[in-house]
C-alpha cells in the first residue's frame, strides 16, 4: 500500500528540526540529571575521604561523566583539588588533599612543640576550610569585635 493512498492520521508524522533538536535536548538533559541518592553517596564517600589519613582517593571507571563532573563540583566546593585521568571507558576520577607549608620554628621556639623537628624545615599539613551560614558569619564577626575590645582593655 502505498503512503498516499493511507488516510492523513495513520500516516507518520514529519518532525521539524526544532522539535527533534528540542526533544534531543530534552533526553539529554535527562541523561545528565543525578539522584539525590547518587549525590549523598558521592559526599558520603568524600567525606570519609576528607577525615581519613589518606592522601588521594581514585574513583572507579564505572561512573559516569555526569556522575563525575558533580564528584568535581562536590570535591571543590569543599575547597580540595580533583583530576580525572584516562580515556574513554578508562577515565575516573581522583581526588586529592590539599596540603599547605607549614615553616616550623627554630629550635627554642616558644611555637616548638615537644617530638617535633626543631630545625627551620617545612612541612606538609592539610588545609582545613569552612563554610559559614550568614547568621554564624555575624555570630563569629560579633565575637572577635568582642575578644579584640577585651583584649585592648586589659592591657
Amino acid at each position: 500500500m502505498e503512503p498516499a493512498s493511507l488516510p492523513e492520521e495513520s500516516r507518520p508524522q514529519k518532525r521539524s528540526r526544532a522539535e527533534k533538536k528540542k526533544e534531543n535536548k530534552k533526553q539529554l538533559q535527562e541523561a545528565r540529571r543525578i539522584s539525590d541518592e547518587t549525590r549523598n553517596r558521592f559526599q558520603q564517600i568524600l567525606d570519609d575521604f576528607h577525615k581519613s589519613n589518606d592522601k588521594e582517593y581514585t574513583f572507579d571507571a564505572s561512573i559516569s561523566n555526569y556522575e563525575r563532573a558533580e564528584v568535581h563540583k562536590l570535591w571543590r566546593a569543599m575547597g580540595m583539588k580533583s583530576q580525572s585521568s584516562g580515556a574513554g571507558a578508562n577515565r575516573r576520577v581522583t581526588l586529592y588533599k590539599i596540603m599547605a607549608k607549614v615553616k616550623r620554628k627554630p629550635k627554642g621556639s616558644a611555637w616548638t612543640q615537644p617530638g617535633t623537628k626543631s630545625d627551620n624545615t617545612e612541612v606538609k599539613s592539610p588545609v582545613m576550610s569552612f563554610a559559614f551560614s550568614e547568621k554564624g558569619k555575624t555570630v563569629l564577626k560579633d565575637f572577635f569585635f568582642f575578644l579584640s575590645t577585651w583584649r585592648s582593655q586589659r592591657g
